[in-house]
């Protein structure tokens, strides 16, 4: 378990519970008293996290005192404009390739793992799939014919050769 994962679950003990002792807290997050300590410390001084030690309650506890407004939160995932439609022009092409190709078992990975970042947000990924939708203007519909034979001459040191038509040549062709 990573710090900032360890951190999230000291957070929802204490705000679900009244207070925590400090073997409970050792023994969920599984590391040893100086780490936890070491943890509870950089909560209260990089965070501003409310964290004192009630000696009635025998445990850890959040002071409501201290809370001003939304001072003290955890950092969470965020993403800028452009990551975001990075994202979003990522899944969306992905989705696009055939699922049943050369590519299909190392996509289903990656498509999960943007999904999951998604969903962190307030909305759920497939809200956020519904209510964006990217549209490829002028795209032409490629076959995956041609990525299988480039992809397999790279992979077996083949030199290609590749004629490019422009959509012009291709209709004076087609005439």
């Amino acid at each position: 378990m990573d710090r900032s994962e360890r951190f999230h679950i000291i957070d929802t003990m204490l705000s679900h519970r009244q207070s925590v002792s400090f073997t409970e807290l050792r023994e969920r997050l599984g590391v040893s008293p100086a780490t936890l300590k070491r943890d509870l410390r950089y909560l209260v001084d990089r965070f501003n996290a409310p964290i004192v030690y009630d000696r009635d309650l025998g445990g850890y506890r959040f002071d409501k005192s201290e809370y001003v407004g939304d001072k003290y939160a955890l950092p969470g995932l965020w993403f800028s404009a452009e990551e975001i439609h990075a994202l979003m022009t990522m899944q969306h092409l992905l989705a696009s390739l055939d699922a049943g190709g050369i590519l299909g078992p190392h996509i289903q990975p990656l498509m999960a793992r943007i999904t999951g970042l998604m969903d962190r947000g307030r909305h759920s990924a497939e809200e956020v799939r519904k209510r964006i939708k990217l549209i490829n203007l002028g795209a032409r519909t490629a076959s995956l014919k041609h990525f299988s034979s480039v992809g397999m001459a790279l992979l077996n040191r083949k030199q290609l050769t590749i004629r490019f038509l422009t959509r012009r040549a291709m209709r004076s062709q087609t005439e």
